[in-house]
């Protein structure tokens, strides 16, 4: 499964997933937790793309990676975010078959 989690902060819940299996993507605006992140995820051996950015920049961050509608699941504090800056382009309570957003 590839999730993408926007705010991921130092990456517990990234790092759980990809300890899982999943192929996971964190993007965060703080430098200092996607270090922990990094440091973690290297420590435990696990494979995990972080970015930095906010949820304002997904179009730049994914302009030449897979795009944020072609993860199977997103992670997100903030879930409602994604649906008022049109991020997926979809009625917030119609996702499309096979997208759903994960919970903690």
């Amino acid at each position: 499964m590839t999730v993408l989690d926007v705010g991921c902060g130092q990456g517990t819940q990234v790092l759980r997933l990809a300890s899982a299996g999943c192929r996971v993507t964190g993007v965060d605006p703080s430098e200092e937790l996607l270090k922990l992140c990094s440091d973690r995820a290297a420590s435990e051996g696990l494979d995990i793309e972080l970015l930095r950015g906010r949820i304002s920049d997904l179009d730049e961050l994914f302009a030449d990676r897979r795009q944020p509608s072609e993860y199977e699941s997103v992670r997100s504090e903030k879930r409602k975010r994604w649906h008022h800056a049109g991020i997926f382009e979809r009625p917030k309570l119609d996702p499309e078959p096979g997208f759903h957003f994960l919970r903690k």
